[in-house]
């Protein structure tokens, strides 16, 4: 993965008052872990499409040794199956065993998020991470930083829902929407039936705490209204 993929987009905080050196590190710290939580998502689904490719290299490759009718019907029957798991169509939280040799097709099975989370440095490239683009501590002054563009964008989406709703909303729903964002979809855009799947307890709890950290540098007047300035024109 690299940002040749997706166009690179700024994330903007805007700053008044007066910082510390704290203050700069919570600031700095939050954007980066925020981000880094939604880039092992990311990871984790990019790898777990690479296993399911080599899957269905592996199953083509043993088609043609299957002279007898009850083994086509089979591979057939476990095809479909390995696909409806893709999907999202039966619930399991892990793919099916494949049956097949050609073992050294498949990659071994992707760390969950979290873990890839608390390791990222050994899954991607620095270009990959949250940069720093622009630092002016002034009353007005601003931090910039700039990621992939998908990624930021699911992060000024997921501010924006937190801070927009409520007071009711805000004490009930903000683990499940965190949740919601951070839960990694596959490819199910015909399934008309929720997900069976749902974001690491503990990924949730890092972009909850992260958040709050935030929200702190607002409500104690060091960051202007975060969800009205986080928009930015593309670098």
């Amino acid at each position: 993965m690299n940002n040749s993929e997706s166009t690179s987009l700024l994330i903007n905080f805007r700053t008044q008052g007066d910082w510390g050196a704290s203050d700069v590190l919570t600031l700095v710290s939050s954007a980066a872990k925020i981000y880094d939580a939604f880039l092992a998502v990311e990871i984790q689904r990019r790898r777990e499409e690479e296993n399911f490719e080599a899957m269905e290299r592996s199953m083509k490759r043993m088609h043609k040794y299957m002279d007898h009718p009850m083994s086509r019907d089979f591979y057939h029957i476990w095809r479909d199956y390995i696909q409806m798991w893709r999907e999202e169509k039966i619930m399991l939280p892990y793919p099916p065993p494949l049956p097949f040799p050609f073992a050294h097709d498949i990659a071994e099975k992707p760390s969950m998020a979290f873990d890839i989370y608390l390791d990222i440095e050994s899954y991607t490239s620095d270009e990959n991470r949250l940069r720093v683009r622009r630092i002016h501590i002034a009353s007005p002054g601003d931090f910039s930083f700039s990621g992939i563009g998908e990624i930021i964008r699911e992060i000024r989406e997921l501010i924006k829902d937190i801070w927009f709703r409520n007071k009711q909303d805000k004490i009930k729903g903000e683990l499940d929407i965190i949740d919601k964002y951070l839960t990694m979809r596959r490819k199910n855009s015909n399934l008309n039936i929720p997900s069976p799947r749902s974001a690491d307890k503990k990924l949730v709890k890092v972009v909850q705490e992260k958040i709050h950290s935030l929200r702190t540098l607002e409500n104690e007047g060091k960051l202007l209204s975060v969800p009205e300035n986080i928009e930015s024109e593309k670098k």
